[in-house]
């Protein structure tokens, strides 16, 4: 098999930009990011890198810009760039992971400004948790089906009341929004997007690669808490309108 040339092969390579912040949780980022960071444009040789990976430390207005945010798990992550910093042109991927930090993000609307303007550079908006509640602040997901963590639901579903919230969902792909339940449902989440984006056999490949069990995007888990999980078997669905979601089935 004739191998590309490294200038075309970073040309066909995707760019996702996760945004981080003080007190978020690490599985949050970390899980989803492990998936982009295994999935190749060619599973087999792994050569060719279907996402090129960046990271932004986004912090409230009023404090000094900085290269390190400390996750609510007493991790510290070095980002590559901050609001200042970020480079010009669009993101194919913007991840957004939840925690205990969007409690008091959702309040400060001069950084809700700057991530409305960064969605507007993205062509997909993937959040983990209670990440939605701050895409639901922007006013992105108004009139879109979104999904959250269950354990911080009310909280969540407060920050946007024209959001049509699906609590039963693991995930639900709109195509411009892609949202998941709390912490360990990115991971699904990101696997559920890369094989929308990149063919199901990259993200079957990723999974694999960090020996995760993947039951494939027809097959997710909605719960609530205190209740047995229920198995949703029935493949996703598309609407009129396009959009993909995963709900419990009756």
């Amino acid at each position: 098999k004739p191998r590309m040339s490294s200038r075309k092969a970073r040309a066909l390579e995707k760019r996702a930009l996760a945004v981080l912040y003080d007190n978020f949780t690490s599985l949050d980022f970390y899980g989803p990011w492990a998936i982009f960071q295994k999935a190749f444009r060619d599973p087999e040789t792994k050569e060719q890198p279907a996402y090129t990976l960046h990271t932004l430390a986004l912090h409230p207005t009023g404090k000094p810009p900085g290269l390190t945010v400390q996750s609510g798990d007493n991790v510290s992550t070095v980002c590559q760039y901050t609001w200042e910093s970020l480079p010009e042109g669009r993101w194919d991927v913007l991840l957004i992971p939840g925690g205990p930090g969007t409690r008091t993000l959702v309040e400060d609307s001069d950084l809700i400004k700057k991530l409305r303007l960064m969605c507007g550079r993205a062509d997909t908006i993937a959040t983990v948790c209670t990440g939605a509640a701050l895409i639901a602040k922007t006013g992105l997901l108004d009139g879109s089906k979104a999904t959250s963590n269950k354990a911080a639901w009310e909280w969540v579903v407060s920050q946007g009341d024209k959001v049509e919230w699906l609590k039963g969902a693991r995930w639900v792909d709109t195509g411009r929004t892609i949202t998941s339940a709390g912490v360990a449902a990115g991971i699904d989440m990101a696997l559920a997007l890369i094989a929308r984006r990149d063919g199901t056999e990259v993200a079957k490949h990723a999974a694999q690669a960090i020996e995760y069990h993947w039951d494939g995007c027809s097959d997710a888990i909605g719960w609530e808490p205190g209740q047995k999980p229920t198995l949703l078997s029935t493949p996703s669905k598309t609407s009129s309108t396009g959009s993909r979601f995963n709900t419990p089935t009756k």
